[in-house]
């Protein structure tokens, strides 16, 4: 199922706000990047979920907006984590652990080539 959206908006959950700061300055002439510390019931009005996980709880958290028809990327540097939501179907996985300049251009392709099967 492909999604068009008039956006370029994209929502990110990050409960300690660390990546959103970091990736808000370096996005900001890109994408319009909103966050969020909790869930909110707006998340249809984004082309795109960023989902920060530093716990096991948040990681049920995001089963509860899996499969709501918006791409998800899962940030996460718990290799742990990475290994087991690696077969999970519709979500990206982001190691957050690499170099700043590798982070930049990984989430860089990553969100466009989500735009452009969004677009599609």
């Amino acid at each position: 199922m492909i999604l068009k959206m008039n956006t370029k908006k994209i929502v990110l959950f990050d409960s300690r706000k660390h990546f959103y700061r970091f990736l808000k300055w370096e996005q900001k002439n890109t994408f319009e990047l909103d966050y969020f510390k909790d869930f909110k019931d707006a998340i249809n009005d984004y082309y795109t979920i960023l989902f920060l996980v530093y716990s096991k709880e948040e990681i049920i958290n995001l089963m509860s907006i899996y499969k709501k028809g918006i791409p998800i990327i899962v940030c996460t540097s718990n290799n742990d984590f990475l290994f087991k939501m690696k077969n999970i179907d519709e979500i990206l996985l982001f190691d957050t652990s690499e170099i700043k300049s590798e982070l930049i251009a990984k989430m860089r392709l990553n969100l466009n080539l989500i735009e452009k099967s969004l677009v599609a």
